[in-house]
Formats: structure tokens, sequence, C-alpha cells
């Protein structure tokens, strides 16, 4: 009822008596209703008699529910009456003990005599019991239609799933719940899986996806088999959760274990805003029981579908034969394999029939045979009537029969291809037996183990090695008493550790072989599972270092000592005054060099990574060609050459300065050039020296010839006027006599001249050949010539000396040679024979042509050469002080063996000496063929 009232106009004033017409009109007839008052704020107003201590229990609760109220709803109520507006509302709060009362609240405006708005009157009736009827009217209804919603899922055709989304959705809907929740039981995972869920949010239900049975709560109610009840959630739920359940407003819930009788199969699990009454956990109750029936009616249906589809789309032969051997049902698999229609009707076909003739009498006894015990299995062969090819099957026979009696009741025939698991066997046979044989001769030991330890397998090898045989049944754990005392346990511990981990263990130890000696092993070994998962032993092998270990214990050894070889050569190297370059072969990349190649280099020492990186050094050749890369004795060496060469070389400062070079290759034990080395020493001071040599030698030389040439001049002079003179006129015999003594004087003084001028040639010699300008002009000659006539010249010089010759048929032997210059070395070697052998001995020049080179020889029967001394003659003024000349030929300067070795090298030849003191000497030298 709703009244209006102007404001600008005197209000009509409410008396007592309105108030009691308004308590006593027909809607509050039949509720008790009292009276309080506000004043113009909304506080309650107490009579002047009235005081805190005779106030009545009902003025108590309308104070608690005044001051309680939500104050936006008073408010509002306020705000309506003070506009005029009189409204009956309806309220509801629970009390300070948690109890939910309704009251019908209706505020009236009392205005003063001047029309003015005094106070307000209140009229109150609680109409808890009404509601509370009505509630539960309601209450019946829902929790039927609930029963009748479930009832209407569990009946239909539908799958599980469907089934239970259905019966969720019915829970929430009936009884006003926030969330439902319905899961099966995977015992075997012992895992919860939601199959059904109302009201979860998507984000929340991946996690109530599969809930473990130790959960707390859900998995709770099935572990307990009893249901979980609670009207306050946040007091009773763990703390963890708590947050959560708050924030979604969650009161109430309840969580049943879907029961067959004493077996679990699922949980449901509901919850609510609002308390639950124990009508509505007895209506729950027994919808669990009811949804817990239809979980167990589908798995039944559900399982008897697959089970009927496995024996439908099964591979294997299956079929349903009477007792007394009529088929009554088979699948496709057997109808593919004994040739049977697609459909045929029950006891139409006799089994023994359908089987080939060869193999019916072996079927008939085992017919019998599981008449008497019940079962059979065996093999048998026959053709395969879809593929037409002779297969082995797998046949099993079972009895399905009454237990008290068997006359009544069926067979059941199961049967499959075994073609290819024989072929496999036969592999596997096959493979196994050429393992046997490969582990046989491996060149280690290979093992399997039991469970427990036990050697089960081992190769012929473990049997020569430890004496021990291997036999099927027994105990074989006396392997682990030929391990060493100090390694045992640590092998069994790694061996425990490896199955405990699922992983391989390597380790080393010592066993003792047959003959007593204790050999060092590589044990490995790995963990063997079958196909559940359990443990069935190891697998491993044995293999014997003990002379790999000696070998490494002889390698370190090895290089320690090559180390500290390393280190003396190191410090050999830093003490040598001449500077030393290491490259290897065949790229040329420098690995070593000494501190003596950047004294000499005057620079950082460049370590090149190859040959062509040597352009970085630069060199002429004593020609004045620039050195290119592959020209260093390094880069030569490293190819396998020996190579000796004097450079030019521009130093790290800008100076010039000269070396030597010499290079050589370091080879291995098969001749393999694996480095290459130089020696590396500086010659500038010595060729400035020689330098200052040449030039005193040229003037001395100068000064010498120039005096020698007026004598020579001089005597040949006297000796043609003498000659002259003998001819004109017959001279007196006393005068004859004179002329003859002085032609005997100027002969021996030309003799002596000539002396003087091979000495002087000597020195200018040794003078070009130091600085490398010693010239040669070769050409094409005839050795046997030469030889020839460089002997008859000398024979002429002397003829009381005999000289032999000693030469080939052959009398042309061509040669690239100057012929001055190997003349020159001839008549040294001549004239040397003649001045240290007897006068009475002959003296033998040979000749011999060898097959790429001709050999120059020249034999004497003079005293001979110590092996020191046959080193020694080829050196720069070297003359043997035991040997004293036989002949007046003169004495040298010790210059003309050391000129010959020069210009025979220059020639790309040999020299050298074969002498034994006391039987003469042989002095050689070779010439390479002229092509």
């Amino acid at each position: 009822m709703t009244k209006s009232f102007n404001k600008k106009k005197n209000p009509p004033s409410v008396s007592l008596d309105t108030v009691q017409q308004v308590g006593e009109s027909p809607l509050y007839l039949s509720r008790p209703t009292s009276m309080h008052r506000l004043d113009l704020e909304g506080k309650p107003l107490l009579s002047s008699a009235e005081s805190a201590s005779t106030v009545t229990a009902e003025e108590q609760e309308w104070l608690y529910f005044w001051q309680q109220y939500a104050p936006l709803q008073k408010e509002a109520m306020l705000k309506d009456a003070r506009s005029g507006k009189i409204k009956t509302v309806s309220c509801d709060m629970r009390d300070e003990k948690g109890e939910r009362h309704w009251w019908d609240v209706t505020i009236l405006p009392v205005f003063d005599a001047q029309g003015a708005l005094n106070h307000f009157l209140v009229l109150t009736s609680e109409v808890t019991a009404y509601h509370q009827i009505q509630a539960a009217l309601e209450e019946q209804l829902r929790l039927a239609q609930l029963n009748m919603d479930v009832s209407i899922a569990l009946t239909r055709e539908l799958s599980l799933q469907e089934m239970l989304k259905h019966c969720a959705a019915a829970l929430v809907k009936n009884l006003g719940a926030e969330r439902a929740c319905i899961w099966t039981l995977d015992e075997q995972e012992k895992v919860l899986e939601l199959q059904a869920d109302a009201g979860v949010p998507i984000e929340n239900r991946v996690e109530h996806m599969r809930i473990p049975l130790q959960s707390k709560l859900i998995g709770e109610i099935v572990q307990t088999k009893r249901p979980i009840l609670t009207n306050s959630l946040l007091d009773d739920i763990a703390p963890e959760g708590r947050e959560a359940i708050q924030k979604a407003g969650m009161v109430a819930f309840a969580g049943f274990p879907l029961m067959i009788e004493q077996r679990a199969v699922g949980v449901m699990v509901v919850f609510t805003r609002n308390p639950l009454t124990g009508a509505t956990f007895h209506a729950m109750e027994s919808v669990s029981l009811g949804i817990a029936l239809g979980i167990e009616r589908k798995n039944v249906e559900e399982g008897q579908k697959r089970m009927g589809l496995l024996i439908e789309q099964s591979t294997n032969a299956i079929c349903a034969v009477s007792l007394d051997g009529y088929l009554l049902q088979y699948n496709p698999a057997c109808s593919r394999m004994l040739g049977l229609p697609a459909q045929s009707a029950p006891r139409s076909l006799r089994l023994l029939d359908c089987f080939p003739q060869k193999v019916r009498q072996r079927l008939q006894e085992a017919l019998r045979q599981v008449h008497e015990t019940g079962q059979w299995e065996g093999e048998l062969e026959l053709r395969n009537a879809s593929s037409g090819k002779e297969i082995v099957i797998a046949l099993s026979i079972i009895l399905v029969a009454d237990p008290q009696s068997r006359r009544s009741g069926w067979l059941a025939l199961a049967a499959h291809d075994i073609t290819a698991q024989k072929h496999v066997e036969s592999t596997l046979k096959k493979s196994e037996e050429m393992f046997r044989t490969l582990a046989n001769q491996a060149p280690m030991i290979i093992w399997r183990s039991d469970e427990h330890g036990n050697v089960i397998y081992a190769n012929e090898l473990w049997k020569r090695f430890t004496g021990l045989e291997v036999k099927e049944g027994e105990d074989s754990m006396s392997w682990l008493s030929l391990l060493h005392p100090e390694d045992r346990s640590r092998i069994i511990e790694a061996r425990t550790a490896a199955h405990k981990a699922r992983r391989t263990y390597q380790d080393q130890a010592r066993m003792r072989r047959a003959d007593g000696e204790y050999r060092t092993l590589v044990v490995t070994g790995s963990p063997c599972y079958d196909a559940r998962g359990t443990f069935s032993g190891f697998i491993g092998v044995n293999m014997d270092i003990t002379e790999r270990q000696r070998a490494e214990e002889e390698r370190t050894r090895l290089l320690h000592s090559l180390a500290v070889e390393r280190s003396r050569f190191e410090e050999v190297l830093r003490n040598l005054p001449s500077g030393v370059l290491i490259a290897e072969a065949p790229s040329g990349r420098i690995m070593m060099g000494n501190e003596q190649v950047e004294r000499i280099f005057r620079g950082k020492l460049f370590y090149a990574e190859n040959v062509e990186q040597y352009n970085e050094w630069t060199g002429w050749h004593l020609d004045g060609t620039p050195m290119q890369p592959h020209e260093w004795p390094l880069a030569r060496a490293v190819h396998g050459e020996y190579a000796t060469e004097t450079v030019k070389y521009l130093r790290g400062d800008g100076t010039i300065g000269f070396i030597t070079m010499s290079g050589a290759p370091i080879k291995d034990e098969h001749n393999n050039t694996v480095a290459g080395v130089v020696v590396i020493n500086d010659i500038t001071e010595q060729k400035m020296l020689e330098r200052k040599q040449e030039a005193f030698f040229s003037i001395i030389s100068h000064e010498l010839k120039t005096p020698l040439t007026a004598i020579q001049g001089n005597v040949q002079l006297a000796m043609r006027r003498i000659k002259r003179i003998e001819q004109r006129e017959e001279l007196p015999e006393h005068l004859a006599q004179s002329f003859d003594d002085i032609q005997g004087f100027l002969d021996r003084c030309q003799q002596q001249l000539r002396v003087q001028n091979r000495l002087i040639n000597d020195l200018l010699d040794i003078s070009r050949a130091q600085s490398d300008r010693l010239e040669i002009h070769p050409s094409l000659c005839d050795l046997y010539e030469l030889v020839t006539e460089t002997v008859l010249d000398q024979q002429s010089a002397q003829p009381q000396r005999e000289i032999r010759l000693e030469l080939p048929p052959k009398e042309r032997i061509q040669v690239k040679a100057d012929r001055d210059r190997i003349g020159q070395v001839l008549l040294n070697y001549l004239t040397n024979a003649l001045k240290y052998s007897p006068v009475d001995k002959p003296v033998t020049v040979g000749l011999d042509v060898e097959p790429r080179q001709v050999r120059v020889w020249v034999r004497d029967q003079g005293p001979g050469l110590s092996p020191k001394a046959q080193r020694q003659v080829w050196e720069q003024f070297y003359q043997e002080p035991t040997i004293q000349a036989s002949s007046k030929i003169g004495v040298g300067l010790g210059l003309g063996l050391y000129i010959c070795q020069k210009l025979i090298r220059d020639h790309q030849g040999e020299v050298g000496v074969d002498s034994k003191e006391g039987e003469g000497s042989t002095f050689w030298f070779t010439l390479p063929l002229s092509e």
C-alpha cells in the first residue's frame, strides 16, 4: 500500500487510532504486530517510561535487527516515509545465533500540531514461520524435480559423459548450486577423472581433470567411502584453499562417494553460496546412489560393446562351438582363416568339417581332451583359405560350462597365425647362434647375470680367463672371489647404484686369471628389465687393459723423458750461438725458434703459418735476384731437401746483412719428412773481412806479379839470346860449358817463376771462392781428351817421372764443364801425387765411366793419409805436418785442394780421397755426364 502526501499543505496527522486501524487491516490480521519509534535520523526512540533494563525481548530483537540491517535499504525506506509514501517491505536477516528471520516492516511519518514531521512510527511483523513453510515446500518441489531430472538422464540412451553432464546440470539447476562436478575412479592409476561439470569456469577446469586419490577433500571422500558435508566451508576447508573459496563466495559443500555395494566408482560434489538443508543432503545421497548405478550400467554396456567390437575387429580367429561340435558363432577373422561364409545359422556347420583332413584327427583328440580337462592348447598347420598360403596357427580351446555340470555349456576357440612368429623364432635362433659365435670370437669377456648376480651366460674367453664353467640352474657367484679384495666392494656398490638409477656403470677392477695373475679389467655393465619393467639382471663386457695400462705407463714415462729432453733441447737452443728455426712439414708452419734468430734478424720473429707467408722475409741471392718463398732453405727442408745458401737479408732495423742458412729435413722412422730445421749464422762481419782480404790479395797479387812479369821477360830474353849465340857460331868448349850452366840456371829460374805464379793464382782463386765470385764458364768438352793432354803435358815437364794412364776403350766422353778449371783440378791432383810420392814410383791417372757420371782419379804410392788427415786436407791452408815432399817441385800454401773442392762442387760433382797410411792415396772427383 503506497500513499503520497502534498508537502505544501498540512499533512493529516496520524493518531494511534490510525495506526491501530492499519495494524488491524486484513493483511496483518493473522500476524503479530509490534510498534516502534524512530527519530528523524532513523535511530530508535524509547518512551520516557522505558529504560534499557525494562526493554522487552521482542524490543531487543527489533533493535538488533534495525542496527544490523543494511544501511542503504534503511535509508531508502526512510526516504520514502519522508516523502509521504507508505510501503511494507519484506526484510530478512540472520540473528546473533546465525538463524535466519523474516520481517514485514512499514514506516509511517508522524507530524506534530504544526504539521512538521516529528518522528517515525514503525510497524513490524515477524513472518519467519511463513517463509520457512514456503521454503520447505519449494525445496521439496526442487528435490522432486532433481530426482526426476536425474532419473530421466540415467534412463536415456546417452554416452557416459553425456549422461553425467545432464546429472551435473540437474544438480546446479535444482539445488541452486554454484558448481557441480562428477568424477569416475580409475582404479589402476589411482586417480579420479572428471567426466562432467556444471558452473566450473574454463580456467579452473584443467586442474580438476585428474585428481590423485591422495588429494585432500575430493580424494578423501573416495578413500574413506564417506560423504563430506558442511555449511561452513570456510571453517572446514584447508587454509591453502580458503582464499579461492572466499573469493567465489562459497558457503556449503556436499561431496558423496558413488558406491556400488562396498566399491567406490566415483565422486559427486556440489558447491553452493547458501546453506544446504538436511532434506537436501538426504536427497543428494539418493541421487548419488542412482548415479553410481548409472555409471556401473554404462561401464558394463560399454565394456560389452568394446568386447563385441574387439572380437569383431580382432585379427585372431574366435568362435563358439557347441559341446557336440557345431559352430554357434564366429568372427570375420575366423571366416577368412577357414573360408567360412560371412554369416551362417547356428549349428549349420560342423567344426571338424571346417578344418583340412590332415589336422582333423589331431583336432578331434584335442576336443576329447577339452571335455576331460577343460582346456587344450597346441599348434596346427593348415592352408589359409583367404591367402592360400601354408600357415601355422596357435589354437586354444576352453570349455565354458556350468561349474556344477559340464554337460551344459559351450566351447570357446581362439586361433592366431604364428607363422611370422615361427619365422622370427627361427631367425632369433640363428641370430643367437651367430651372437654366440661372434661373442666367442670377441677379444673381450661378454657375460650375462640374473637378478641375483649369478652368471647365466659367458663367452669362451670368460671360461679361458677364469677357468669357470657356467651351468644353467647353478649358482655362479664364484666370480666375486676372483676380484681383488680391494676392488670387490666397489664393484658391488657400482652394480647396486646402476640398478637403482637404471644406468650403465663402468669401473676398473683387478681380477685373478686362471694362472693366478691379477689382470686389470674395465668392467662395463647395464641393467636389464623385462617387458613389465622388472629388473632381470645385468649384461656387460670386461676388457683386459693390463697391456694397455702398461703401455700407458710406458707412454707417460716416455712423455716425461720427452719433456725433459725438450727442456734440454730448448736450453741448448737458447745457448747456441747460431739461430735455429724448426717448421712443420709440409706446410712450413714455424713451430719453434731460439732467441738468436731475433738477434740475427734484429726484429721480432714472424711465426709464419705456411711457406707462402715466407714472403714476409726480404732477401736476395748473391747474384741479386730476390728470394722467393719456396727458395728459402727452410722451405726446401720441409719438402725433404738439404739446402745451404748465403743470403743477403734486410734486417728488422733497416740495415742489410749477410747470413748463411743451412736447411735439412727431419724424418721419422719411416723416412717421412715431418719437419724441417734451418741453422742461421750472421756472416756480415765475415763478408766485410773477406772484401778487405780480397782487396788485399788483389793488391798483393798485382804488386807481386808486376816484378815477376819483368823477371819472366828478362829470363826468356836471356834464354833466346843464348840460343841464338849457340846457333850462330861454334863456341869454344869452355864457353859452351858456361852457356849450358847459364841455361840450367835460367831453366830453374823459370820453374820457380811458374811456382810463384801458381801461388799468386791460388791466392786470387781463394779470394774469389770466399766471396762466391769464382768464375766458371761451362761448355761441352771431351774429358777423355782433357785428361790425356794434361798427363802428356806434365810428362813433358817432368820426363824423369813415370806417369801411367788407365783409360776406358771409349775415346770420347762428353761433359759440360769449364775445360781450364777441370784441367786445373787434375793438374793439382797430379802435381801433389808427384810431389809426395817416391821419385822411382809411378803415378797412375785413371778415368771410369759410371751410369750417370764419370770419375777421374790419381793414385800415388806415397806415405798415405790418416782418417783425420783425409778430412782436413780439403780445408784452407792445411798441410799435413807428418808428410815431407819427396820432389823439389816446391811447397804450396795449402789452398789447392780447397779450391779443387770448390770448383768441382760448382760443377755439381763430388771430391774425395781413399787412403791408408803406408799404402799411398787415391784422390778422385766426379762430374755428371752430359745428356
